[in-house]
């Protein structure tokens, strides 16, 4: 059950042994139950034309089918990442300092309210939400050192899943 990941998972050779749990909910071609991966390579070239993209062994791609489903989820090639209005993903990259992160909260536009972030892996931090809770989102980061920076307005109402955005603010925390 191996994958390779592109440089935002590799990470120079530092994602490797970092283990993920993948899903897939094509139907009729998926089971919808996870399965986890071990990075053990990069994936470079087109891979990276996405933030994150996992390289699936045959192995690890057939364990997420259907019965009899196998080849034909193998042979679809790509399968295409999903959002939906009830669960918020992004990746934090060019954080200064010593890079790593405590905690990171989001707050909807006009909220003094932030709500805890999780971190699912690396630098990926998930929130579940509902569709009132709308953007420009701004978000607290807290580095090990327990210092907080807020940036605010960071994500655009109507943001682009996929999209890379830059706050207006120094993170030298």
């Amino acid at each position: 059950m191996i994958a390779a990941g592109n440089a935002n998972l590799y990470l120079k050779g530092k994602g490797c042994g970092t283990c993920y749990q993948v899903l897939c909910t094509r139907e009729p071609f998926c089971s919808r139950n996870p399965i986890t991966v071990t990075i053990t390579d990069e994936c470079p070239g087109a891979c990276n034309k996405v933030p994150f993209a996992f390289d699936l062994s045959g192995t690890a791609f057939g364990a997420m089918s259907s019965p009899g489903q196998a080849d034909h989820l193998r042979n679809l090639g790509q399968i295409d990442p999903m959002t939906n209005p009830y669960w918020f993903a992004m990746a934090i990259e060019f954080c200064e300092g010593d890079g790593g992160l405590n905690s990171v909260e989001v707050a909807p536009f006009g909220s003094p309210q932030f709500r805890w972030m999780q971190n699912t892996w690396g630098a990926v931090w998930t929130a579940h939400i509902d569709p009132s809770f709308r953007g420009p989102f701004s978000f607290r980061l807290i580095s090990r050192r327990n210092e907080a920076v807020i940036a605010y307005h960071a994500v655009p109402y109507g943001f682009v899943p996929g999209q890379t955005y830059y706050s207006q603010i120094n993170f030298s925390m």
